[in-house]
């Protein structure tokens, strides 16, 4: 079934983005937002029980595990159990990995797709601990209950049913494989690249303490503003009003942007120049995120620094141009027509999160000098980040 990730023909990629583009659009995550709140209080809880207990926590995998709830609560229609049973179920996120390894790694050999589906393949590495098949029979279940009806009218829209509900080209209901191709769309690259975002932007927050008591501020302040109770969470709208919040995780997004392999496209039949530059027509050219969003031409001489203020200091200027600049030159979601689809979404599960781990938790590093390891292949994972929380709620 052809993806809007990987087909190269501009005429099936504008119709099977625009099929989706109402799906992903503000307006449609926020409709979901119960779900991802129900996500959000359900990973607090389980912080709430290391705090208890006086146990150390490896935030790492908790931010993964709640991006990968909120994936399979909209996407597949029910919580999986990453987070209530606090592991990785059926070895899915680290198979998920491991996939996207071989791509990086085998991906530009001829023929490597098929190797996939190849029962050898696949038996070598279930050996070695990826579960293919389980990702695979988790969505083909999510489709088959969803054809059914089996997900509770209650809970509102949520991407399943937008997947569902789509048509193909000639305007009939989409296929089974159409349907499962959307939801492995998200999965593979909405779940790994939010938990890394929200994973950056808190390490960021612990390694700067006077930032992280700073936001805690101004989220006290909101929440205080809109008397919400204890246990209330902040709505999207109002946190995106939020200066200081704002600036944390568009400087996180660009320190650290999730995918660090460098997408390739094919220039224009016609070639073209960049900066005296001749490209030649029909080749593969790409660009990196990570050296784009470090650019001394745009960000200036700190831009290897953690420095959110140069967000709200662009934005202090009065509507000028600074604002514009900083931003359109972001690469992290990529730009034009082959930009994120999923934005939105990643950034209201962002907001949230953030804003509500640090509303709940003071937080250190167990080991200042041990504050994680980034490992680089497709994404820029974050492993080994070992914290100590203390509860601020009573």
């Amino acid at each position: 079934t052809e993806s809007v990730f990987a087909t190269r023909n501009h005429q099936d990629h504008q119709f099977l983005r625009k099929r989706v583009f109402k799906t992903y659009s503000m307006s449609s995550i926020l409709s979901m937002e119960h779900l991802i709140d129900e996500v959000v209080d359900l990973s607090l809880r389980q912080l709430h029980c290391h705090v208890m207990d006086n146990r150390p926590v490896r935030l790492d995998r908790w931010t993964m595990f709640f991006a990968y709830e909120v994936v399979s609560n909209l996407a597949l229609g029910h919580l999986k159990g990453f987070l209530e049973r606090g592991e990785d179920v059926n070895n899915i996120i680290d198979s998920n990995h491991t996939g996207f390894w071989l791509n990086a790694n085998v991906g530009y050999l001829p023929g490597q797709s098929r190797w996939f589906s190849n029962y050898y393949f696949l038996w070598v590495m279930t050996k070695l601990g990826s579960n293919f098949s389980a990702i695979s029979d988790w969505i083909d279940g999510a489709v088959a209950n969803g054809r059914r009806g089996h997900s509770s009218i209650s809970r509102g829209p949520d991407l399943l049913q937008h997947f569902l509900n789509m048509s193909d080209g000639g305007g009939k209901p989409v296929s089974d494989e159409e349907v499962a191709s959307e939801i492995g769309n998200v999965l593979g690259a909405g779940a790994d690249t939010t938990g890394i975002l929200i994973m950056a932007t808190i390490k960021y927050l612990i390694e700067n303490q006077s930032d992280y008591c700073r936001l805690q501020r101004e989220v006290d302040a909101e929440h205080r503003r809109l008397q919400l109770s204890a246990g209330q969470e902040i709505r999207y709208t109002d946190l995106a009003k939020l200066p200081f919040l704002f600036a944390v995780v568009q400087e996180s997004l660009r320190l650290h942007p999730s995918i660090v392999y460098q997408l390739p496209r094919e220039s224009l039949k016609s070639g073209t120049t960049i900066r005296d530059q001749l490209i030649p027509p029909g080749v593969s050219i790409s660009v990196s995120a990570a050296a784009v969003n470090r650019s001394v031409d745009v960000f200036g001489s700190d831009a290897d620094a953690w420095t959110p203020q140069r967000w709200m200091e662009q934005n202090a200027g009065g509507g000028g141009d600074s604002s514009f600049t900083l931003e359109s030159s972001l690469m992290t979601f990529g730009r034009g027509s082959r930009g994120c689809i999923g934005k939105n979404l990643a950034l209201v599960e962002a907001y949230k999160y953030t804003a509500s781990f640090v509303r709940n938790f003071d937080a250190s590093f167990i080991d200042p000098k041990k504050n994680g390891t980034v490992i680089s292949y497709w994404f820029a994972k974050i492993e080994g980040v070992d914290v100590a929380l203390t509860s601020r709620l009573a």
